[in-house]
């Protein structure tokens, strides 16, 4: 809680900001998962695999991923775009469901949602979301969303 900082990278292990943190640069990960919470901001985050959870947060620029879920909670604002990428066409994946991106209430992306690759959109009747490009939204009313 509170800290600052330039960036933070991992590979396996997660990482988590807690209140009040604060980073001039990028979280990020390959396989570990990335926590944002009350107050915690960064300028970007990314996880190719890892699990991305904002929880009142802020990131200035892009949430990014291949194959992580992604949950935005509470009133997270992420001032840029959520990215699902494609796996480059030399790699080899195990079977697994879709990644799956829930937006909650409150929550604000003000920045394209863009798909390459099926996942699962859940967004809130009380988010605030930009274009969607690649997926359809489920809408849901609630805290969660029935998965």
């Amino acid at each position: 809680a509170g800290a600052s900082g330039t960036s933070a990278k991992t590979v396996n292990g997660g990482i988590t900001l807690d209140k009040g943190a604060r980073l001039s640069g990028e979280v990020t990960s390959v396989n570990g998962n990335l926590t944002l919470n009350d107050g915690a901001e960064a300028k970007a985050v990314s996880s190719i695999n890892g699990t991305i959870i904002i929880n009142d947060a802020v990131v200035n620029q892009d949430i990014a991923t291949v194959d992580g879920d992604i949950t935005l909670n509470g009133h997270t604002r992420i001032q840029g775009n959520i990215r699902v990428h494609n796996l480059p066409p030399d790699t080899v994946q195990a079977e697994r469901p879709p990644p799956v991106v829930i937006i909650g209430p409150g929550a604000t992306v003000q920045g394209k949602l863009r798909f390459e690759h099926s996942a699962k959109l859940y967004v809130s009747d009380k988010a605030t979301v930009g274009p969607i490009e690649g997926a359809t939204p489920i809408t849901f009313s609630g805290d969660k969303p029935l998965l």
